[in-house]
C-alpha cells in the first residue's frame, strides 16, 4: 500500500497534527486525558491534574524497580514507556519523535493527536502496580500493621480507578453511555430517500448527524468537511484571510455561483440542515461559529435550491434539481464555469469499488465523468473485466494519462476512440458508430480480493490440521 500511494494521497491521512497545545509529559505520566474533569470531558479545554493521579506513576515505577528481575513486568515496562514517548505528542524529552513518524511512517499519519496510546500506557501500568502490590502481598505478610498498610496500598490504587468510573454508573459522562433515542425526522427522510432508486449524494450544513441515513446508493456528505478539503477553493480568499469561523465560510461557499454547478456534478439532490438535538448530545452547531437559524435563513435566499417539504417538522430540506448522475458522459471537458451539457449512460453497481457501464453507439471522442473523489487508482477497463488479471497485466486498463482530476476535484476519463479501440475491443455498428462495455475499478480492492483468498485458504488448513491431529491422537 505504501508503493501504490494510497496512504499518502487519502484526505485521512493528509491531516494536519493536531492539539499540541493540549497535552504534554505530565499528562502521559499520570495517564490524565487533558479533557478529563472527573464527571464529563470538556471540550478542548486542558484540565488540571490532580494530586492524586500522580500515585498511579509513582505506583508504577516503583513495581518496576521492585521486580525488575521479572522479565513479564520489564516487557510491560518498555510497553510503558513507548506508550508514554508517543501519547505526550510534541513535548520534552524527544520532542521531535511523533512528528517524525507523522511524516515518514506510512500510515502513523492517521494519528492527528496522540491520545489513542494512551492504551500503552493503561496495558504497561496495569502490570507494573500488579507487580508492586505481588511485592507488597509477600513482603508485608508476617507484620500486623504491615498487613493493615498492604491492604490500605491496594484500597488507595482502586480508589483513584474506582473515582474515574462513577460517572460511567451514573451516566454523569453522557456520550455512548447514556440512552439515545431516534428523532422521527430523520426516521422520515430515511423512508424518503429509500424510496428514491436513482443514485444522489445528500449534503448536510454544517455537518450530519449521527442519526443522519445513507447508504451505497444514497451517500452522505459533511460540508464542513468539504470545506477543509476539496471545497476550499471555492472560498479560497476567505479562507486564506483566516478571519470567518468555518461555519460563516460554510453560508458564505454556498452563495458562490460555481456551488450550483458544484453540487450538479457532485450529484447532490438535497441539501439539509439537521437538529440541534440538544436532548440526544447531538448538537455540533456550536462547534462551528453559526447557529442553526442563520444557516436556514442563508440557505433560503440561495436561488438554485428549492425548500420542499418530505414530511419533516424541524429538519429543513432543499432540493437541488439539476443534479447531475452519478456516472455520465458529454462531449466536453467538465468546468465549473458553465453548464456542461451530458448523457446519461446504462450502469451497473457491482460494489462501492467496481462499475460496470454500456455506451451504445457512441460516434465521437468524449468524456466520461465519475462523482467520486479524484484517485489515480480508479483504474478503467474497456472489454470483459477479471481481478485477477488487472494484477497480472500491465496493459490492462487505458492509459493513466486518460485520468485526470475535474475542476470538481472529481474523476474525468477521456474517451478517444481512435486510441481506445486500437488497443481493446471495439464493437463497431453499421453506421460507424461504438458500442463499449467499461468497467471502472478501483484496483487496489484486488490486495483486499488476495488477503481474503490468503485468510480463508489459512483458515481451512489451520482447520485441516487440527482434524488431521485430532485423528491422529485417537489412533
Amino acid at each position: 500500500f505504501a508503493q501504490l500511494g494510497t496512504l499518502q494521497s487519502n484526505e485521512i491521512f493528509s491531516r494536519a497534527l493536531f492539539g499540541n497545545e493540549l497535552i504534554d509529559i505530565r499528562n502521559s505520566l499520570t495517564l490524565f486525558h487533558p479533557f478529563w474533569t472527573g464527571g464529563k470531558p470538556t471540550e478542548f479545554i486542558p484540565q488540571k491534574i490532580g494530586l492524586q493521579y500522580w500515585i498511579i506513576p509513582l505506583g508504577a515505577i516503583i513495581g518496576f524497580i521492585l521486580q525488575r528481575k521479572n522479565k513479564q513486568v520489564v516487557f510491560f515496562g518498555v510497553i510503558a514507556l513507548l506508550g508514554i514517548l508517543l501519547t505526550k505528542q510534541v513535548s520534552e524529552p524527544f520532542p521531535n519523535l511523533y512528528l517524525w513518524l507523522y511524516n515518514n511512517l506510512p500510515g502513523f499519519n492517521a494519528f492527528r493527536e496522540a491520545s489513542k496510546f494512551f492504551f500503552l500506557i493503561a496495558i504497561g501500568y496495569a502490570v507494573l502496580i500488579a507487580g508492586l502490590i505481588e511485592w507488597i502481598w509477600e513482603k508485608w505478610s508476617k507484620e500486623k500493621k504491615l498487613v493493615y498498610g498492604r491492604f490500605l496500598i491496594v484500597a488507595i490504587f482502586m480508589g483513584i480507578f474506582f473515582g474515574n468510573t462513577l460517572p460511567f454508573i451514573s451516566g454523569e459522562i453522557g456520550g455512548l453511555f447514556v440512552p439515545r433515542y431516534i428523532p422521527s425526522d430523520y426516521n422520515k427522510i430515511e423512508k424518503h430517500i429509500a424510496s428514491e432508486e436513482d443514485f444522489y449524494r445528500t449534503l448536510w450544513i454544517p455537518t450530519y448527524s449521527r442519526w443522519s441515513p445513507y447508504s451505497n446508493n444514497h451517500p452522505q456528505i459533511s460540508a464542513v468537511n468539504q470545506l477543509n478539503s476539496s471545497w476550499n477553493k471555492i472560498v479560497k480568499e476567505e479562507f486564506e484571510q483566516g478571519k470567518s469561523s468555518e461555519g460563516q465560510l460554510i453560508s458564505t461557499m454556498m452563495q458562490k455561483p460555481e456551488m450550483n454547478r458544484l453540487l450538479d456534478v457532485s450529484s447532490i439532490k438535497y441539501v439539509l440542515v439537521p437538529l440541534k438535538d440538544i436532548e440526544n448530545d447531538d448538537d455540533f452547531f456550536k462547534y462551528y461559529g453559526v447557529d442553526r437559524r442563520e444557516y436556514v435563513t442563508s440557505l433560503d435566499s440561495v436561488e438554485y435550491l428549492n425548500r420542499v417539504d418530505i414530511g419533516t417538522e424541524d429538519v429543513v430540506v432543499y432540493e437541488n434539481e439539476d443534479y447531475k448522475p452519478h456516472i455520465y458522459t458529454s462531449t466536453e471537458r467538465e468546468v465549473l464555469k458553465q453548464n456542461v451539457p451530458y448523457e446519461q449512460i446504462n450502469l451497473k453497481f457491482i460494489n462501492p469499488t467496481e462499475y460496470q457501464i454500456e455506451i451504445e453507439s457512441i460516434q465521437q471522442s468524449g468524456y466520461l465523468h465519475f462523482s467520486e473523489s479524484y484517485h489515480p487508482d480508479w483504474k478503467m477497463r474497456i472489454g470483459n473485466f477479471n481481478w485477477i488479471e488487472a494484477l497480472t497485466k500491465s496493459d490492462y486498463f487505458i492509459d493513466s494519462s486518460a485520468h485526470f482530476m475535474n475542476d470538481a476535484g472529481l474523476n474525468s476519463y477521456k474517451l478517444d476512440l481512435k486510441l481506445i479501440c486500437s488497443q481493446f475491443e471495439c464493437v463497431k455498428n453499421k453506421d460507424g458508430s461504438y458500442n463499449l462495455n467499461i468497467t471502472l475499478y478501483f484496483y487496489p480492492q484486488s490486495y483486499v480480493y488476495i488477503g481474503g483468498v490468503v485468510s480463508i485458504s489459512i483458515l481451512f488448513l489451520s482447520l485441516g490440521f487440527l482434524i488431521y491431529k485430532y485423528n491422529e491422537k485417537n489412533k
